[in-house]
């Protein structure tokens, strides 16, 4: 009796059935909770804006390139179609693009909140959370046609319109991401988080993208997590190297005002300062000069400190030993 029905212990004879079984429907929903719980909320959303996106999604791209197996295609982005027919995507492009448009004006007219939503729509098209039944599952379509590329061998550099396409789609998902990110940090009480998971996701798109390091940077400085903000902004002014000189006046400056506000908050980094500033402007040799001073002073500084709590508590101790001793004649006396 205590093996549970059908004699299979606590599983029961359907694997879960019996009393005290293990319902992996159950546990397979508690993991899709877990998971779904693990997304950021701008990827939760697309979820929410299915109604206006489900159809959208199912406009497919003509594929001009003559060759192309299609077929690896239709599988990894999930879509069901007939024999004559190729995957035809360009309305779900355009579409992304005029939402998009939509949130640079809600930006431009200072409403965050009505702009996060115009970008997420924009993302939502090629990246979003589909329901099926009671499971959620997260579509990529342009991570799936990446890795269809890489492998099929086709660089960046090729000049069929499938890679072409695909290529305008990372960019504008790499745009509404920094586009999330900076929305993000303007709200009333700024989600940084978000737009930390809303840059990194951008730079898995684009690596070393300029506009996503800065507002990453931005990011967790507003999180006061400063050596993450001054490493990145570092390598949003050394990525973009080639980029007009406003650009990278602009870059520096708010390299320097980040390194800066490290200094301020650790005396760690603001030692660090102190050498980086005398090497770079004294030279190597002079600022090992005034290292070495500066450590030598706080050494006998610390040392008379000691010295001087050493003579106090030996003072302490005679004048102790002298209260005893006073303590012990009285008693003689007595």
């Amino acid at each position: 009796a205590g093996m549970g029905r059908g004699g299979m212990g606590m599983m029961g004879g359907d694997f879960g059935g019996g009393g005290g079984g293990v319902d992996f429907n159950e546990l397979e929903v508690v993991m899709e909770r877990f998971m779904w719980q693990s997304y950021p909320q701008y990827l939760q959303n697309t979820l929410f804006h299915s109604d206006k996106l489900e159809m959208l999604r199912k406009k497919t791209l003509q594929v001009a390139t003559a060759g192309f197996d299609c077929r690896p295609l239709r599988c990894c982005l999930g879509v069901r179609l007939e024999e004559h027919a190729q995957p035809m995507l360009q309305d779900r492009l355009t579409k992304a693009y005029e939402f998009k448009a939509k949130g640079d004006e809600k930006i431009e007219a200072s409403k965050p909140r009505e702009a996060l939503v115009q970008f997420e729509l924009a993302y939502g098209l090629f990246k979003y959370c589909e329901k099926k039944g009671r499971k959620i599952s997260v579509v990529d379509d342009s991570k799936a046609a990446r890795e269809l590329r890489r492998e099929q061998g086709r660089s960046d550099n090729s000049s069929d319109a499938f890679t072409r396409f695909w290529l305008q789609v990372d960019e504008l998902v790499c745009s509404c991401l920094v586009m999330i990110s900076h929305c993000s940090l303007l709200l009333t009480i700024p989600n940084c988080e978000q737009a930390v998971a809303a840059t990194t996701e951008a730079l898995e798109v684009k690596p070393d993208h300029p506009p996503a390091l800065f507002r990453r940077s931005q990011a967790h400085a507003k999180l006061e997590q400063f050596t993450e903000a001054v490493n990145d902004s570092r390598a949003a002014f050394h990525s973009a190297s080639g980029s007009d000189e406003r650009v990278q006046r602009h870059l520096y400056l708010h390299m320097r005002r980040l390194v800066a506000e490290r200094r301020k908050h650790s005396v760690w980094w603001r030692v660090v300062g102190f050498v980086e500033d005398a090497v770079a402007r004294y030279g190597v040799l002079v600022a090992m000069f005034f290292c070495a001073l500066v450590f030598a002073l706080c050494a006998v500084y610390y040392l008379r400190d000691g010295a001087h709590t050493n003579e106090e508590g030996g003072d302490e101790l005679s004048r102790d030993a002298d209260d005893g001793w006073m303590d012990n004649s009285v008693t003689d006396e007595g």
